[in-house]
């Protein structure tokens, strides 16, 4: 009785307390937290810290603010996140990219530092940055310029991780 009382308080304080880095994966694919019985015992990474919205590799898309006038920008960040992988697989590749739903609008995208611009409306209603390779809970910052955009177009962010 007393061993069972033990596991559920250690189980207990492993859900409520974040202690991620000491997280292993059995090759059974089970995660525990401190327990390396076993050879096949990997260290895992650990959950991003901080209240900035995650992208994993189930990837991400979702409206983002329109910016409202010729040259205004808005600007939205996010934090790659590998949390669960093993240790040693701590790096993905990143697109970013950004479609609206007015034809005759034309919005620019930045990210991390880069640009895609395409000054005209008939080059499509998207535009596109490949973002590389960023390590996990690497920051992304994505912002969307109006150049000649309509303030009520729906724009449509699109995150793909790999």
């Amino acid at each position: 009785m007393r061993t069972l009382l033990r596991a559920a308080l250690i189980a207990a304080l492993c859900l409520t307390t974040a202690l991620p880095a000491t997280a292993t994966q059995s090759s059974g694919g089970s995660a525990d937290a401190g327990d390396d019985v076993g050879d096949n015992a990997v260290e895992v990474l650990p959950e991003c810290g901080g209240n900035v919205p995650v992208v994993t590799l189930d990837d991400l898309s979702e409206p983002i603010e329109t910016p409202m006038l010729p040259s205004d920008a808005t600007t939205t960040y996010y934090r790659l996140s590998l949390a669960g992988n093993p240790v040693d697989d701590d790096r993905a590749s990143v697109n970013v990219e950004i479609s609206w739903d007015d034809p005759v609008s034309d919005f620019e995208l930045r990210a991390n530092g880069q640009s895609s611009v395409q000054i005209n409306a008939i080059a499509g209603a998207s535009e596109r940055i490949s973002l590389g390779t960023l390590k996990h809970c690497d920051a992304i910052a994505v912002t969307v310029e109006n150049f000649a955009g309509s303030p009520v177009a729906t724009i449509t962010l699109d995150l793909d991780v790999r």
